[in-house]
């Protein structure tokens, strides 16, 4: 009778098997909606809720808007704090988003897996199963790796152990962060001088200003920086444009980690080439032409050979590395920048407190991040506001979090974006900027809500250097030269003022987010009396 009813009812055009057809399909539908998100929930009420959705997934939700897709989960969780599940390309994602699960989470190392995941980073960089197996190896005596007197790698760890043994020496306080540090103060000396601020960011200049787009200048200078106390001079010189393709390998890097085919990529699959054809030209020179390479990297070089690795896997690895060492520093650095230029109070404060770091001529970045309370407190107030990074487990067996069961196989997604913006933790005002935030309050750098370097076995061993980079740069920047707004018009003709940049919140982040693609700020920089200064004590 029904389907008589709906003869009548429907044009002529649909037959009476498409008619039965579609309501087969929307009566499977709704039976699977209705026991995927109602009563299996209830029946297992110790396992995370999944969000629910319509077709196919969240993954389109996500990709599209990562921290949308995530704040509707919390929303349908009812702020509750309890873990929740999303589905992305047919895995199941477990999202903690209560600080107290969180360090639960990073105190877990048996039963939920960072390894695990630095084996996908590396495959997603072109590492196959064969070149995984050699970088987790330990080698033991018999075997074609192990060398008996091995100087460079005494404890015959695998070469992935190995390379973070290197960077934990190489990065954390002691002798060898020194010396990286020396090089970073020469680089920042030498750079920033006046007739270096022309290149690729400058948009105007005359005989008393520059006018510089604040992206690019950021990013140039810190990939230079990086380049040079990283692989030494050597390798600008193989390839010229290097930092230009490297600025568009950081840019879309994200796709490389969801492997998509070069034909979506073109301008990420150029760049990438480039950069490891530089890096094949790089590991083949003799070891004397690398020498002002950084300690940690020349050992690092030395163990992939040792290891066996191929050509193209060695390439691969340096690539990971030094896509690694950069992106955060630029992001970090273009937004304090900015903060300072929009906040005129808080570029004076700044420039008053770190003003005695110029007692010799050169900057001193022990003081900068031993005796500025108020630099450190900003910096950590920028850090929670554009950190956009999600931190990863692998559930490799049945766990427990918060009275909710994870079951092995799944992923474990800790978002730090939206922990930084916790009301519970940061009051009223978590989305706004405060730059004495920290300064008031010290112990929010060490609360458990407040994850901008990780936390656990991937606690970032770089959170020393990028303070001395970033300190080091801002500081002498505004202290060398006077740096604004341009007055209108700007150049290109533009007649509105500038306005604040947004972040750019729909773009997979793997640290701290950049501004959205369309943005960017103009600045204005003239010379100072600071800068006459330095320029005859040269």
């Amino acid at each position: 009778m029904i389907l008589d009813g709906l003869k009548n009812i429907t044009p002529s055009y649909l037959t009476l098997w498409q008619i039965q057809g579609a309501l087969l399909v929307t009566s499977t539908w709704l039976v699977w909606r209705l026991w995927t998100f109602n009563i299996l929930p209830f029946l297992r009420p110790n396992e995370p809720k999944e969000i629910p959705y319509l077709i196919p997934g969240h993954t389109i939700a996500f990709f599209t808007n990562v921290e949308g897709a995530i704040r509707h989960g919390i929303k349908f969780s009812r702020n509750s704090g309890e873990p929740f599940a999303i589905s992305l390309l047919g895995i199941r994602f477990y999202i903690l988003t209560s600080p107290y699960d969180v360090s639960a989470a990073y105190k877990n190392t048996a039963t939920l897996s960072w390894d695990y995941y630095m084996g996908q980073l590396m495959s997603s960089f072109g590492l196959n199963h064969e070149a995984l197996q050699r970088v987790w190896h330990q080698p033991q005596p018999g075997d074609d790796t192990y060398f008996e007197s091995n100087e460079i790698n005494p404890a015959h760890k695998s070469h992935v152990h190995f390379t973070e043994e290197m960077y934990n020496r190489q990065l954390l306080p002691g002798p060898k962060l020194t010396q990286l540090s020396l090089k970073v103060r020469r680089h920042i000396y030498d750079e920033l001088r006046w007739e270096k601020l022309a290149g690729p960011a400058m948009l105007d200049v005359s005989e008393t200003h520059i006018q510089l787009s604040l992206k690019t200048f950021c990013r140039g200078k810190i990939i230079d920086m990086i380049t040079e106390y990283m692989f030494g001079s050597v390798f600008s010189q193989i390839e010229p444009d290097l930092t230009k393709h490297m600025i568009q390998f950081n840019d879309d890097a994200w796709m490389v980690l969801f492997h998509y085919p070069s034909f979506m990529a073109p301008k990420l699959t150029q760049a990438r080439r480039t950069v490891e054809n530089a890096f094949k030209k790089y590991i083949k020179l003799p070891r004397e032409q690398r020498a002002d390479a950084m300690w940690g990297m020349q050992n690092i070089i030395a163990a992939q050979e040792q290891a066996g690795l191929e050509e193209k896997d060695r390439v691969a690895l340096l690539l990971l590395v030094y896509w690694a060492a950069g992106s955060n520093a630029v992001n970090t650095l273009f937004w304090m920048t900015t903060y300072m230029l929009f906040y005129p109070e808080l570029q004076k404060q700044i420039q008053d407190e770190t003003q005695p770091a110029f007692a010799n001529g050169q900057v001193d970045l022990d003081y900068l991040v031993d005796h500025c309370p108020r630099l450190e407190a900003f910096f950590l107030e920028v850090l929670r506001m554009i950190n956009g990074a999600l931190g990863v487990r692998q559930v490799m067996e049945t766990t427990e979090i918060n009275g909710k069961i994870l079951r092995p196989g799944n992923t474990l997604v800790i978002p730090f974006r939206l922990l930084h913006f916790s009301e519970n933790v940061w009051g009223g005002n978590s989305e706004k900027f405060d730059p004495e935030r920290f300064l008031k309050s010290p112990k929010l750098g060490q609360h458990s809500a407040f994850r901008p370097f990780g936390g656990g076995v991937s606690y970032c061993p770089g959170r020393f250097l990028v303070r001395h980079q970033v300190f080091g740069f801002v500081a002498t920047f505004f202290h060398r030269f006077k740096v604004e707004l341009p007055p209108l018009p700007l150049p290109g003709g533009g007649s509105k003022a500038q306005v604040f940049p947004k972040l750019d919140e729909t773009t997979p982040s793997t640290g701290t987010a950049a501004c959205v693609p369309d943005m960017d700020v103009i600045i204005q920089v003239s010379k100072n009396v600071s800068y006459e200064q330095y320029v005859k004590s040269s």
